[in-house]
């Protein structure tokens, strides 16, 4: 669970707050939704030099 604080909010109230007033928002996501966004394949990408 994150903090007040990982969301840019110094406290719980202004967390209550801003959700209450429309300046925080959630998305539920499904789990597919999750997996289909997520990197593909970073343990084979390749480096590339670009120098």
């Amino acid at each position: 669970m994150s903090r007040p604080e990982d969301m840019g909010l110094q406290s719980c109230e202004a967390l209550w707050a801003a959700l209450a007033d429309g300046t925080l928002r959630f998305q539920q996501r499904t789990s597919g939704a999750q997996a289909e966004g997520s990197i593909h394949n970073l343990l084979h990408a390749k480096k590339k030099d670009f120098s």
